[in-house]
C-alpha cells in the first residue's frame, strides 16, 4: 500500500509571509509588470545578447 500524499497546507511555512502579502500591489511598479509582454522582451533580449557575444574586441 503506498502511503496517501499529503497536501500541503503551508503549516510549515507558519513564519513566512507569502510575496503577494509583502508588496502593495496597488504599487504603480507591480501594475506596469502586468501589462509588459514578458516574452516579446525576452526574445528581443536573447537577439541583443547573441549580437554582443559575437563582437570581436581588439586587443589592448
Amino acid at each position: 500500500m503506498k502511503p496517501s500524499l499529503k497536501k500541503d497546507c503551508g503549516q510549515r511555512d507558519l513564519f513566512r509571509s507569502r510575496l503577494d502579502q509583502i508588496i502593495n500591489m496597488n504599487h504603480l511598479l507591480v501594475m506596469l509588470s502586468e501589462l509588459l509582454d514578458w516574452e516579446r522582451l525576452a526574445q528581443a533580449l536573447d537577439l541583443i545578447i547573441l549580437k554582443w557575444d559575437t563582437l570581436e574586441f581588439p586587443c589592448a
